[in-house]
């Protein structure tokens, strides 16, 4: 495939007289460089469409000239190496090969956090922008992608272990680091042969089993709490996603009018991208009224109160900050019942599998329910779907179990 150019106003670093840089995008196999042109001017002077400056500048005649005369020398570059016999990178060919190597971690990772928020991936951009900050915090300075070598990584493994962070959540800050990285190496930011990763590997731990037996959950839902407290309310909300089977804080939390119809929740988990239909058992119903009135509520009102927003990013972090509360207030809460385990709003989704499968459902019909895949991967395709009905009795039961 060959090159091709394109120029844009860069609008992700504005200059303290308000301008912007122009610069030459050179792209190929969907990847991209780019060259300085060495002129800045206001947005409002700029013409996207037909690449000039406007003529409402007082300088558009030279300041078009200037790029035109610098567009038709990169052309001409380009045409030469095209014709050669030999394959050029993007950075040799915008002759930005050593300014390309001192692009650091941070600075790279910043850009990849920006482009997962411009398009809607707030969680991953917040889990990226998280590890970055981990990085950050362990140096001094800005690192370069070279000196983040296998020394470097198990340094950093090493202090956060001393931090007291558990082997899986370290983990899970290395993958956000080798992502960036695999990134980088992509975009011709630095050689493959300093990727560090094929030397550290990520270390994990089986996770403890996240369940409660029935009577701790009985202890629960019996639990004499003060109305309305802080204890009652994340009380509420673990008993009810256990009764949607399982349904993850988040997406409850996210649950508006139109998920609701006739008896029914119908709604896409997040996550996967599964669509559930679960049909409201009448405790679940009783639960969810004491936010809304199911038959009265607008389609775009949330069902629960702690969303306020409607913006991708505050969503994000007031989801984050109620889950936070619920731990914490689940946690009181399983001190009062005496519980062994430090109760999570992880737990209510083990559990409910956990009663389904003492009340005899098989792990396929159970996996079914929560959106898994079950069975083998590839027969699995073959199967038919569980019919809602036996998944909705299923459900009862379980409920069942709790109340009786």
């Amino acid at each position: 495939m060959s090159f091709t150019t394109k120029l844009i106003l860069d609008k992700r670093r504005q200059k303290q007289d308000g301008t912007y840089s122009l610069r030459l995008r050179i792209f190929k196999n969907s990847k991209y460089t780019e060259v300085s042109l060495g002129v800045s001017i206001l947005e409002v002077f700029w013409d996207a469409q037909s690449q000039k400056v406007k003529n409402t500048h007082p300088h558009f005649k030279l300041l078009n000239s200037k790029i035109a005369t610098q567009n038709l020398k990169m052309q001409e570059r380009i045409l030469l190496l095209e014709k050669s016999d030999k394959v050029y990178s993007l950075s040799e060919v915008a002759g930005t090969t050593k300014k390309a190597e001192k692009v650091t971690f941070n600075e790279f990772g910043k850009q990849v956090v920006e482009n997962y928020t411009k398009s809607g991936k707030i969680g991953s951009a917040i889990a990226y922008q998280t590890a970055i900050n981990k990085i950050t915090s362990y140096c001094l300075h800005e690192i370069h992608f070279e000196a983040m070598d296998y020394t470097f990584l198990k340094k950093v493994e090493q202090c956060m272990s001393q931090e007291g962070m558990k082997i899986n959540a370290i983990a899970s800050y290395m993958r956000q680091i080798r992502a960036i990285y695999n990134q980088a190496i992509k975009s011709d930011l630095v050689e493959e042969k300093f990727y560090p990763f094929k030397k550290y590997k990520l270390k994990t731990e089986k996770t403890l089993n996240k369940t409660l037996d029935i009577q701790t959950l009985k202890d629960i839902y019996h639990l004499k709490l003060v109305c309305k407290s802080n204890e009652w309310h994340y009380r509420t909300y673990f008993l009810l996603s256990f009764s949607l089977r399982g349904i993850s804080f988040i997406d409850m939390l996210l649950l508006t009018g139109k998920n609701y119809k006739n008896g029914n929740l119908y709604f896409k988990r997040r996550k996967t991208g599964k669509v559930y239909t679960i049909k409201l058992h009448p405790f679940a119903k009783t639960l969810l009224e004491y936010y809304c009135d199911l038959d009265a509520i607008s389609a775009e009102d949330y069902l629960l109160p702690d969303i306020t927003s409607k913006e991708a990013v505050a969503i994000k972090k007031q989801s984050l900050q109620v889950v936070k509360m619920a731990n914490k207030y689940l946690s009181k809460i399983g001190l009062m019942v005496k519980s062994k385990d430090k109760i999570t709003t992880y737990y209510e989704r083990y559990t409910w599998a956990n009663v389904a499968k003492c009340l005899g459902y098989s792990k396929d019909i159970i996996a079914e329910a929560l959106g898994h895949e079950y069975g083998n991967a590839v027969t699995g395709i073959y199967l038919d779907n569980y019919n809602n009905d036996i998944i909705d009795e299923m459900n009862d039961k379980v409920i069942g179990s709790l109340l009786k």
